[in-house]
């Protein structure tokens, strides 16, 4: 089978006390993107995560968010980076590096990736406060999850 004839897409759905998400990957997709969590920023950047990255992405989520948007937030990264991780499958034909500067809203964003399935979050982001109505270490929170569940194999199990 060629390799272009595998589909290269997940669906990963996760509950817990806290939250209920449920993230839709379609590596080779067209571009279409729809995210709903409730929290706006964090909508904003899962957006730019798939359009950037030009891959399908459904992403719906909720949670206790009045209470912490914390939960929510690193949540949404583990099931995001879960389902990324079981697209890739065995990572055979990829192209394993990439960077790229990228001028977004108000900042410019250096991303470097390796899609080695050995996860690193370098953060160097002085940021302090709210960002739209998160707080600024939410976001942190946001992308060690990312970052850790996509570099993880893909389960086999329940």
């Amino acid at each position: 089978m060629s390799r272009q004839l595998l589909s290269r897409n997940a669906k990963i759905e996760r509950r817990s006390r806290e939250t209920q998400l449920v993230a839709e990957v379609e590596l080779d997709g067209k571009g279409r993107v729809e995210v709903e969590t409730g929290l706006p920023f964090l909508d904003h950047m899962v957006e730019q995560i798939a359009r950037y990255g030009a891959f399908d992405l459904t992403f719906k989520g909720r949670g206790d968010v009045k209470v912490d948007p914390h939960h929510l937030c690193e949540d949404a990264g583990i099931v995001i980076g879960q389902a990324l991780s079981e697209a890739l499958g065995s990572r055979e034909g990829i192209t394993r590096f990439a960077a790229a500067y990228a001028p977004l809203d108000e900042s410019l964003a250096r991303v470097v990736v390796d899609l080695g399935k050995r996860p690193f979050l370098s953060y160097n982001l002085p940021l302090k406060g709210k960002v739209g109505s998160l707080e600024s270490e939410v976001l942190e929170e946001f992308w060690r999850a990312l970052i850790s569940f996509s570099g993880h194999t893909p389960s086999l199990g329940p």
